[in-house]
């Protein structure tokens, strides 16, 4: 194991800086994430940095660029079709300083080694929580939602990876939740080390539930 921390950062694309106009509704939650992002770089001062997200392809996405245009309407048929999770990541951790190596991969949350962690020094998970949570959100809210949600933010603040790894893959899906996957891979990554969990962020100010922490492990 060489992954020594991660940063578990929201995927949503509203947190491109950009896309929101004057008003930049993603500011604040950006805010946060950088500076928990900046934080880590400079605590753990890494070699790699891993950006990972979840997607039903498993794939080894490193080197393709990340294009805006299919938000603005201007993307090109032959523009790359980098994961927008990761094109998340990578920004919030370009917007943190990071100009060294960053691999970007997908999981689907099962494997070995499907996400190449090993060859990280710091891991960026980018995901979400449930748009179900309540009225105002994408679609109709499911009253189990927030207590799933709820469920995820106590394991990332108690650094238990016991309860990420548990997360019910076919619930997760039914309630929308984007990040499950990529958060149970890092917990089986992480496996029985003792982690140290340091919660920055969890609200659902866009009616999807985001959450922003911070961990680091012995190894």
């Amino acid at each position: 194991m060489s992954a020594r921390g991660a940063v578990l950062v929201p995927g949503a694309p509203v947190l491109l800086e950009g896309l929101g106009g004057r008003t930049d509704p993603g500011a604040a939650v950006r805010a946060v994430a950088v500076t928990r992002l900046t934080a880590a770089l400079e605590a753990i001062r890494p070699d790699v940095v891993l950006v990972l997200a979840a997607d039903p392809v498993v794939r080894d996405w490193t080197g393709t660029p990340f294009s805006v245009g299919r938000f603005l309407g201007t993307a090109q048929a032959s523009d790359p079709h980098l994961p927008t999770a990761l094109g998340v990541g990578q920004a919030l951790l370009a917007a943190a300083g990071w100009t060294g190596e960053v691999r970007s991969v997908t999981t689907d949350g099962t494997g070995p080694d499907d996400a190449g962690l090993g060859a990280a020094d710091l891991v960026v998970v980018v995901g979400d929580g449930s748009p179900l949570r309540r009225s105002g959100g994408p679609d109709r809210p499911d009253p189990r939602a927030p207590e799933v949600d709820d469920r995820v933010r106590a394991a990332v603040a108690a650094g238990d990876t016991a309860a990420l790894r548990d997360l019910d893959p076919g619930l997760a899906r039914e309630l929308m939740i984007t990040g499950a996957p990529a958060w149970r891979r890092l917990a089986a990554w992480v496996g029985d080390a003792a982690v140290r969990a340091e919660l920055d962020y969890a609200d659902d100010p866009f009616g999807v539930f985001m959450i922003i922490a911070g961990w680091r492990w012995t190894t």
